[in-house]
């Protein structure tokens, strides 16, 4: 009897104990967080790796991709002007002129720039005014506007004199720009860039009220140059460069006039033309600084690029997003 009760309280006691143990907790091979950085101690030994146990788990949170605010950034620029702004002289202008250019560095942004340029080889500021009221399509599609116009309201009568030069006319060259008609028609052609402009941004605000609008003034394409020749024995030197500047400072001024009474940016062109060591157009001096057979006032590629240059600092003023 004594036995048999033995042997019962035995029983008892590994019954007990076994009770008392807990199984091992269930494991979400989704959740791999925790199991990650924290293995449990009462895990198995003969658990597969962690790897190998969030096989179709996902390793990266999904992201939620933001909108681009398209109204921080340029997306049309429209662009008007004369040769200069067609890029005229350029093998390729339609990827080395100025306007291409800055459309190629507006690329790395999340919104493109794109372009659409309706300069025209000799056009004054009336020929640009006569497109605008002959409806510009793409112009309200603008939120960029940028003009290179107002040098051929003067340039167009140089070429009398200009020929004259080449073929080595030199005085009578000289005897027509320092004539009262000659002047009058520069003086003229000076005014009706002031008279356009205010006619000009009119039109364009029709179209395009919100766009920016960046105005170039105009460089001298003959800084430095001068006209050398003989007179009664003597070597006669006349600042070419320096009469040409003083007519283009007078479209420079109207230019500057307006952007303050008619709201829009002016890119200094013309003062980092004339600061620049390179002379980035396609006139060709003699080492003394006379004027040469080669008298082509367009810029070159390293002048378009300036020009690009010096838009875009203009551009930092306006408040919207640009390409570093």
């Amino acid at each position: 009897m004594k036995r048999l009760f033995t042997l019962l309280l035995a029983l008892l006691c590994l019954l007990t104990v076994s009770c008392g143990k807990k199984d091992p907790p269930d494991v979400d091979p989704g959740r791999t967080t925790d199991a990650e950085s924290e293995p449990s101690e009462t895990q198995p030994d003969h658990t597969e790796p962690a790897t190998e146990a969030r096989t179709d788990a996902p390793t990266e949170a999904p992201t939620e991709t933001v909108p681009v605010d398209e109204s921080g950034y340029y997306r049309h620029m429209v662009v008007f002007g004369d040769s200069i702004a067609h890029g005229y002289g350029l093998d390729d202008k339609l990827h080395t002129r100025y306007s291409a250019l800055l459309t190629d560095r507006f690329s790395s942004l999340p919104i493109p720039l794109t372009e659409t340029n309706y300069a025209v080889d000799g056009a004054t500021s009336e020929d640009m005014l006569n497109l605008l009221n002959n409806g510009v399509s793409e112009l309200k599609n603008a939120d960029l506007v940028v003009i290179s116009i107002g040098a051929n309201n003067i340039l167009r009568y140089s070429y009398e004199f200009l020929g004259m030069f080449q073929s080595g006319q030199t005085e009578s060259a000289l005897a027509i720009i320092n004539s009262p008609e000659f002047l009058e028609k520069i003086n003229s052609g000076i005014e009706k860039l002031g008279t356009d402009i205010p006619k000009l941004i009119g039109k364009i605000r029709e179209s395009a009220p919100d766009a920016d609008i960046v105005f170039q003034t105009i460089y001298n394409p003959y800084k430095g140059a001068r006209i050398v020749f003989g007179l009664n024995g003597f070597e006669m030197k006349v600042d070419f460069g320096g009469k040409i500047n003083g007519w283009v400072e007078g479209l420079n001024g109207k230019i500057r006039e307006g952007a303050v009474k008619y709201g829009y940016a002016v890119a200094e062109v013309h003062d980092e033309f004339e600061k620049n060591p390179d002379r980035l157009v396609n006139v060709v001096l003699a080492e003394n600084g006379a004027l040469t057979a080669e008298l082509d006032p367009h810029p070159d590629k390293n002048g378009h690029r300036v020009i690009a240059d010096v838009i875009l600092d203009t551009l930092k003023t306006l408040g919207k997003k640009l390409p570093e």
